[in-house]
């Protein structure tokens, strides 16, 4: 079925079934040698990577697609999104296994680590978002329901951590360097912590129900005393 191929790479097909280097190609789309293609219906199986109705591609990464499926570094799309070189994303609904990853119902993504999704699932180094947030790569997150498992950190309720160890949640569960976080709180790395409700495990601190370094180190030697004269005593 008539279609046009030159040395450039240029392929400009009515309807072509190719079988190159594990590629299908099926519809009507146009190849060149810097990447790009524009298809109406294809199925390309090209480093594991399967397009399905209407996209574009280049070497810049740049793909828009109507309802699309790829499996590339174990990676789904579906259904309207963008994604070039410098990582945004912006798809309606989506699933993507990439490094990990599952991301649902509408989002942003760059390098830069900015995300923001409606409703989405993220398996990334082991961290689980879920309904709306905000990530980049100063450490901001700000979400409504969030249940995130890196580095052993779990966050729920909507909160906010940068890089300089911020974070004010609303109802959150954190376990990172055996931290234990819950119910509105601010946490710097210059060590200043204001709870609400907190339980912290963090170099053998605990905290519960909002006050004062030295106040919670004169709580918790007094318990420590009275634990030591109970076991003396049995």
């Amino acid at each position: 079925m008539v279609f046009l191929v030159s040395q450039d790479g240029y392929i400009i097909p009515q309807k072509i079934i190719i079988l190159r280097e594990y590629v299908v190609f099926d519809m009507g789309f146009l190849v060149s040698q810097d990447g790009y293609i524009i298809p109406q219906k294809i199925i390309i199986l090209l480093e594991y990577v399967v397009f399905d109705m209407g996209f574009l591609v280049s070497q810049d990464d740049y793909i828009i697609p109507q309802k699309i499926i790829i499996l590339r570094e174990y990676v789904v799309f579906d259904m309207r999104f963008l994604v070039s070189q410098d990582g945004y994303i912006i798809p309606q609904k989506i699933i993507i296994l990439c490094e990990y990853v599952v991301f649902d119902m509408g989002f942003l993504v760059s390098q830069d680590g900015y995300i923001i999704p409606q409703k989405i699932i993220i398996l990334r180094e082991y961290v689980v978002f879920d309904m709306r947030f905000l990530v980049s790569q100063d450490g901001y997150i700000i979400p409504q329901k969030i249940i995130i498992l890196r580095e052993y950190v779990v966050f729920d309720m909507g909160f906010l951590v940068s890089q300089d160890g911020y974070i004010i949640p609303q109802k959150i569960i954190i376990l990172r360097e055996h931290v234990v976080f819950d119910m509105g709180f601010l946490v710097s790395q210059d060590g200043y912590i204001i709870p609400q409700k907190i339980i912290i495990l963090r170099e053998y601190v605990v905290f519960d129900m909002g006050f004062w370094f030295l106040k919670m180190v004169t709580l918790f030697l007094k318990r420590l005393l009275s634990c030591v004269n109970t076991l003396y005593l049995i």
